[in-house]
């Protein structure tokens, strides 16, 4: 099943790659602003909506070639993750995945437009 990317996909994307200033997350490599070679990567899928949107801790810039390796390499992502977000907030985020949960697209919006308004006025 195709998961169709919104327009809040789209943004929840460039606040992510703004914040890693255009940067693997994973490997350092640095892309240009709009390329399409730096992904904005869901740990967890699209699929899980509680945290779809959730910029903090679902999603990170990540190269092609790194989001490539993690699609072949789950336990790497997994180990990757885990170090980064430490273990406790790993949990969190894994049990907020698999949570119910009704979304407030609106709500959502405009934080996403105040974190990358945030990002964009502090360069």
């Amino acid at each position: 099943m195709k998961i169709r990317i919104d327009p809040l996909d789209k943004l929840a994307s460039l606040v992510v790659k703004e914040r890693a200033n255009w940067c693997c997350e994973r490997c350092g490599a640095h892309h240009q602003r709009g390329s399409k070679g730096l992904h904005a990567s869901h740990f967890w899928g699209r699929s899980k909506k509680s945290v779809r949107y959730d910029v903090d801790r679902n999603l990170n810039a990540i190269c092609m070639g790194c989001h490539s390796f993690f699609h072949a390499n789950p336990a790497e992502h997994h180990a990757w993750k885990l170090k980064q977000m430490g273990e406790r907030e790993y949990k969190k985020l894994d049990i907020d995945a698999h949570l119910p949960q009704k979304i407030d697209k609106v709500f959502i919006k405009k934080h996403l437009e105040l974190l990358l308004s945030e990002l964009q006025e502090n360069k």
